[in-house]
């Protein structure tokens, strides 16, 4: 069986919006453009575009000539993951920070393999990013970047380092001025006390300037009971404590309503938005998740 990293590889992103660049990679915007490099001249035919007519071309020959432009398929990707503190919570022994990790992988292969450039941003829940590295291309590049994720330590539990989504977002739309294809890992958990309206507005307003794909962790133990007990429970970016009766079962139907509807709420929001939705468990294989998603979208 080949390695993930391999497999990866030969993963192919579509995107959305025309992503400017001069490299000449493997993929194409399915929006087509003009480009950026010249192909060759030719002779001007009914029906050309008078705009792209080479004058100086044209005198030398003593007819029109056009020039042909090459079509442009570089672009310059961010991978923005969430690593705040409720990344590494969980019963199981793989956590969301673990699927975070691997996912990346999977992304920064496929996408770095072919000639784009991809760059990293670690939000954790402080004020300013965690981390933020250049796009760039290469092998040392890739690995870096992997080794920034594995690395990376949540900041303690406190008050002031909270995930928020807004400052985030509006952040990314603030800091990237260049169009790009941005991929955000995240449980998508706002612990700003905002109204989730206000994250996704601004997740919009990145969209109107990026292609934007929204990859949601998905872990049961955010929402699931245990089957019985009176337990502590704690949350893991705040610290705040909160004695739970399992064996009630009127609370336990009232705690699954409204954890179904936060669901179904946050799923609207993420849709509302305009990004392109991925969703995957934290103990679902990344590259068979990735892939398939891929597919449907093909």
């Amino acid at each position: 069986m080949k390695p993930a990293s391999q497999s990866a590889r030969r993963l192919r992103w579509r995107l959305l919006k025309r992503m400017p660049g001069l490299i000449q990679a493997d993929f194409m915007s399915l929006a087509r453009g003009s480009g950026f490099d010249l192909q060759h001249i030719q002779p001007y035919q009914e029906g050309d575009d008078v705009r792209r007519i080479d004058w100086h071309a044209s005198a030398r020959s003593e007819q029109l000539q056009i020039r042909q432009m090459q079509e442009d398929r570089e672009f310059t990707a961010w991978l923005v993951v969430d690593l705040s503190a409720s990344s590494a919570a969980g019963f199981d022994a793989q956590s969301k920070r673990d699927q975070v990790i691997a996912l990346s992988d999977c992304v920064i292969e496929s996408i770095a393999q072919h000639g784009n450039r991809i760059g990293l941003w670690i939000d954790d829940g402080r004020q300013t990013p965690a981390l933020r590295i250049k796009p760039r291309q290469g092998r040392l590049h890739r690995l870096n970047l992997l080794a920034a994720l594995k690395g990376h330590q949540p900041p303690p539990k406190d008050a002031k380092a909270q995930s928020h989504l807004e400052r985030l977002f509006r952040q990314l739309y603030a800091a990237l001025r260049r169009r790009a294809l941005v991929i955000v890992l995240s449980d998508f958990i706002d612990h700003s006390g905002q109204d989730a309206k206000t994250w996704s507005e601004a997740l919009r307003q990145l969209r109107s300037r990026h292609d934007v794909v929204a990859v949601k962790i998905n872990d049961p133990s955010d929402w699931e009971l245990p089957e019985r007990g009176y337990f502590l429970a704690e949350d893991a970016e705040s610290g705040e404590q909160l004695w739970v009766d399992a064996d009630d079962p009127g609370f336990r139907a009232r705690f699954a309503d409204a954890v179904r509807q936060e669901q179904l709420d946050l799923q609207q929001w993420l849709r509302q938005s305009g990004a392109r939705l991925m969703q995957i468990s934290h103990q679902d294989d990344a590259l068979r998740a990735l892939s398939r998603w891929m597919r449907r979208r093909s």
